[in-house]
């Protein structure tokens, strides 16, 4: 995307009406503005427009008309692979288990609502995960540039087979630890004063008493 000081008024632009849409149109640039925020105004050439014109924002430009063809292409495979929707706890354990158990040059997860991650070197990370690399480029996963770009699904399977090979122990732990709070927060538990007597807390103590120290939840299948 260039800077608006590089797009002068007579240009013509890939642009989406909406940020969410697939579909891009055909826009020449009327002027460019200098306040802040900057805005451009563009009008749209469809016959289907009429003449619309509109004062956008400069990031909405994304790529020249000219040159949207392979442009277009990269970003319907993007947009294949931010299909899903990872949840809060799943993003939290995918990012520690990345920081601790996969090299940043092997790998990166992009830390983004859909779990994509991107990966530097294939045949780096299936030696180190001990997996094939057939099964880091399964679709909808594609490379671009040099990097391969992998949905929420391989991000899941990459982190599960990291746990499994550099951590294995920890995952039983975890696992243990969260089958006890799941069973406690349902039938409660029996807790031993100092005393030695022992009392049972309902479901919603014992959730409540072990909710400082919840184990981190298993990237959910």
């Amino acid at each position: 995307m260039a800077d608006i000081a590089d797009v002068p008024p007579g240009q013509t632009w890939a642009f989406r009406v909406s940020p969410s849409s697939s579909v891009f149109h055909e826009a020449v640039v009327l002027t460019v503005g200098s306040k802040s925020p900057p805005r451009v105004c563009i009008e749209l050439t469809g016959d289907e427009w009429q003449g619309d014109r509109r004062r956008v924002s400069p990031a909405r430009r994304e790529v020249p008309w000219d040159d949207r063809a392979e442009y277009i292409t990269v970003d319907a495979k993007f947009r294949g692979i931010r299909g899903a929707v990872m949840m809060l706890e799943d993003s939290e354990v995918v990012s520690s288990i990345f920081l601790w158990l996969i090299p940043f040059e092997l790998a990166e997860f992009n830390s983004d609502a859909a779990g994509t991650t991107s990966v530097l070197e294939v045949a780096g990370l299936a030696a180190h995960l001990d997996v094939d690399e057939a099964s880091l480029r399964a679709a909808p996963g594609f490379e671009h540039e040099g990097v391969l770009y992998v949905p929420w699904a391989t991000t899941a399977a990459i982190t599960r087979a990291a746990a499994a090979v550099r951590y294995p122990h920890r995952i039983r732990e975890i696992e243990k630890a969260e089958q006890e709070f799941n069973g406690n927060a349902i039938d409660g538990t029996v807790v031993t004063d100092f005393d030695g007597e022992d009392y049972h807390l309902t479901s919603k103590d014992a959730e409540a008493d072990a909710a400082p120290a919840r184990p981190p939840q298993i990237i959910h299948r």
